[in-house]
C-alpha cells in the first residue's frame, strides 16, 4: 500500500489524469496493485464505484468508499467523514450510476486504468476498450499485468477465505475482514495501523526486505483471523454500516504521527514507540473486551496481565517474536 503523496511537480508528459473504475466488492490487494502503478503514471487517478441499483452487492456502496480511502490513508479515521473522499489530494474516490466513459467524459478524463488476470479478463477488456471508444472517441485504455503472486487474489477468492483460521493471506485490509465479518471496524482500523507501521521498522522487516514484510504480514493475519474467532466479546458491527468510533484521542495521536512520520522515517525509535503503543492499545480492547464479557471480575493489574499472557502466548504459536512486540512494563503503564 502506497499512500498517494501529493505532487504537482510531475513532467508535462505523464497523462494527466486515469479512472480506474469497478464493483470493488470488496477492494483487495489486486486492485490496490493497479492503482497503485497507476499513481506512479498519473498525476490522479479516479477510483469510480459503478453503480447498478438493482444489485445491493455484499458490501454496502458507501462502506465500499470507506475501504478504499482507508487502504490508502489508514490513519485517517474515514468512518466520520462523508463521501465522496479525497486522498493526498492525488486520489479520488467516487461513484456513479451511469455509463463509466461517460463519467470520464464529464470530467474530462481520457485514460481508464485496468487490471489483467487472465486472458479471459484481456477478451473483455478489448472488446470494452471498443465500445468505449464508439461513445468517447479520446479514450485510451491503460492495462495493467498482475503479478504471479497476486494471479488469485479476487473478490470471490477475499470472500471465500475471510474470516477462516489458518489462512495467511486473505487479500484485503483487516477494516475491510472486520467489516465482512461483522467485527469491530475499530480492531480493524488498529490492525491496518500495526501492519503500516510495523512494516517500517527493521526489527520485524530485517534485512530480507518482501520476504520478512510477508512473513510479518502473513503473522498479523493469523493472529486476526485467530481473535475474531476466539474473541466473541470483541464487538459486532450489528448491521451493515459501519459505525463511527468516539475515540477522539486515539485519532488525535495517529494524526499526530502522521504529521510528522515522513520526516522521521529514518528516526526508528519514533516508530517503535508508537507501534507498542498501537499494540497497547489493541491489548487493551481485548482486555476490555473480556472483562465486559464477564471473563473476569478484577481490574487488578496482576488479573490484566493473565489475560494479555494468554495473548502473548498465542502471538509466540503464531510465529511472532514476544520480545518485539510485547514490553509487560511499557505496556502496563500505557493501558494502567
Amino acid at each position: 500500500m502506497k499512500t498517494p503523496q501529493a505532487n504537482s511537480e510531475l513532467p508535462p508528459m505523464y497523462p494527466t489524469r486515469a479512472l480506474y473504475a469497478g464493483s470493488f466488492d470488496p477492494w483487495s490487494d489486486g486492485h490496490q496493485f493497479v492503482l497503485d502503478n497507476g499513481l506512479e503514471v498519473f498525476s490522479e487517478v479516479h477510483v469510480i464505484l459503478a453503480v447498478n441499483p438493482s444489485k445491493s452487492g455484499f458490501i454496502n456502496i458507501r462502506n465500499r468508499m470507506i475501504l478504499i480511502a482507508a487502504a490508502n490513508d489508514p490513519f485517517t479515521n474515514w468512518l466520520e467523514k462523508s463521501p465522496p473522499f479525497t486522498v493526498a489530494k492525488r486520489l479520488k474516490i467516487d461513484t456513479t450510476e451511469g455509463l463509466v466513459v461517460e463519467y470520464a467524459r464529464e470530467q474530462q478524463i481520457t485514460h481508464l486504468l485496468r487490471g489483467l488476470r487472465s486472458t479471459t479478463d484481456f477478451e473483455a477488456e478489448f472488446n470494452l476498450y471498443f465500445s468505449n471508444r464508439a461513445i468517447l472517441n479520446k479514450v485510451q485504455t491503460w492495462a495493467l499485468m498482475c503479478p504471479p503472486e497476486l494471479l488469485h487474489c479476487s473478490s470471490s477468492y477475499v470472500k471465500a477465505v475471510v474470516g477462516k483460521l489458518g489462512v495467511p493471506f486473505v487479500g484485503t485490509s483487516f477494516l475491510a475482514q472486520a467489516v465482512m465479518t461483522q467485527k469491530s471496524p475499530f480492531l480493524g482500523q488498529i490492525f491496518d495501523l500495526i501492519r503500516t507501521v510495523g512494516n517500517h521498522l527493521p526489527q520485524l522487516t530485517g534485512q530480507n526486505g518482501a520476504t520478512s514484510v510477508k512473513t510479518f504480514t502473513g503473522s498479523l493475519q493469523l493472529l486476526f483471523s485467530a481473535l475474531i474467532n476466539r474473541h466473541s466479546s470483541l464487538g459486532a458491527s450489528g448491521g451493515s454500516d459501519l459505525r463511527v468510533e468516539t475515540n477522539v484521542e486515539f485519532w488525535k495521536r495517529v494524526a499526530e504521527f502522521h504529521r510528522t512520520s515522513d520526516s522521521t522515517l529514518s528516526k526508528t525509535g519514533t516508530h517503535a514507540a508508537f507501534y507498542l503503543w498501537l499494540w497497547a492499545k489493541l491489548l487493551s480492547e481485548i482486555v476490555d473486551s473480556e472483562y465486559a464479557a464477564g471473563v473476569r471480575s478484577s481490574r487488578e493489574p496482576a488479573d490484566r496481565w493473565r489475560v494479555l499472557q494468554s495473548l502473548h502466548d498465542h502471538c509466540e504459536r503464531l510465529g511472532f517474536a514476544s520480545a518485539v512486540l510485547f514490553d509487560r512494563k511499557k505496556i502496563e503503564e500505557i493501558i494502567a
